[in-house]
């Protein structure tokens, strides 16, 4: 039983649930440990039956799909969290591609966002909506941890924010990664959770300094399994690992998290972030500030242009999730 002091977090593409029921006692064990466990692809549309060594969790589902009246149920998703003392759930909510819950953790509100994006081009939009719908419900002190798998391959991307924390033991600057491979979804990942100083923990955490692959099958070997965190969760991470299940598949993830740690940070820095959407509302304040205010120099002028990104949504505070400070920003 974990301490009120500590807990610890499990993520699963398992693949059917069936494969619970096939877990020797020792796997079993290793399984229900943890505090709270996402699954995903769980292919279950239909009353949920779970194994006696998960009948103590409260039960948040999004169930899979099924496209026809023939072949398996599509993706589905799982979390399960052993509410306790030192962990509540505070609020939920549910889309087709993600669960995402705030839970009271020895005082600390932490959001947690369980995901799976499926394969393929057509579902490459999902990770921009999956990110949108987190920016919704995140709050700049929240520390927040994204859980998924996103089928995307990040190869050595991923670079630490500006503001990530300098002094920390547990996560660092650069990482690392078996897998070397990048595919453009990947590409296009990383380049959200950067516009968002998110953090890639895979690769650059102790317990998988050396981003270890989460994917094993006859075709061949991928880490596409991933954690992201924000800065404020890297000060309550202790531990990320793999842990073998099944000689083929995906591997379950797990990251142990305590009590804060107290961590030297970057200061925080302003910095414009465009958005095509926010191209009109812009150009108007420019406009209006251009007739109220006299511009005599050029240094007038860029005061002008920034304040007005500021004013219009277009501008975020490096370390907060998305510039929340922001409001127009997240939408």
């Amino acid at each position: 039983m974990n301490t009120p002091e500590a807990g610890s977090f499990l993520f699963w593409n398992v693949g059917g649930l069936g494969h619970l029921w096939d877990l020797d006692m020792k796997k079993a064990e290793t399984i229900g440990k943890h505090q709270i466990i996402g699954l995903v692809e769980t292919w279950n549309c239909k009353d949920l039956k779970l194994p006696s060594y998960l009948s103590h969790y409260t039960v948040l589902e999004q169930e899979a799909t099924r496209e026809g009246s023939r072949g398996r149920p599509s993706a589905g998703l799982l979390l399960l969290i052993e509410e306790s003392r030192n962990l509540k759930i505070i609020s939920h909510t549910k889309s087709r591609t993600s669960i995402k819950t705030r839970v009271l953790f020895n005082n600390t509100h932490i959001v947690i966002a369980l995901t799976y994006i499926k394969p393929g081009v057509d579902s490459d939009a999902d990770i921009l909506d999956l990110f949108e719908e987190i920016d919704e419900i995140t709050q700049p002190e929240d520390p927040l941890f994204i859980l998924g798998d996103f089928n995307a391959r990040i190869g050595n991307l991923g670079a630490m924010p500006e503001t990530g924390s300098s002094s920390s033991l547990i996560v660092t600057r650069n990482r690392n990664a078996s897998d070397a491979v990048v595919n453009n979804r990947g590409r296009s990942l990383c380049s959200i959770t950067e516009e968002r100083n998110l953090i890639i923990l895979n690769g650059r955490v102790q317990g998988d300094e050396e981003g270890e692959y989460s994917f094993i099958n006859h075709k061949g070997i991928s880490t596409i399994d991933l954690a992201i965190v924000n800065e404020e969760a890297t000060h309550l991470i202790k531990h990320m690992s793999f842990i073998t299940m099944h000689t083929r598949g995906h591997i379950p993830l797990t990251i142990q998290v305590g009590e804060t740690r107290q961590c030297t940070s970057i200061a925080k820095q302003d910095k414009p972030l465009w958005r095509e959407e926010k191209k009109v509302e812009w150009r108007e304040e420019v406009e209006r500030m251009l007739t109220d205010s006299p511009v005599v120099n050029a240094s007038d002028f860029i005061s002008i242009i920034k304040t007005a990104a500021k004013n219009s949504g277009l501008w975020i505070t490096q370390g907060s999730l998305s510039g929340r400070e922001n409001k127009p920003y997240n939408k």
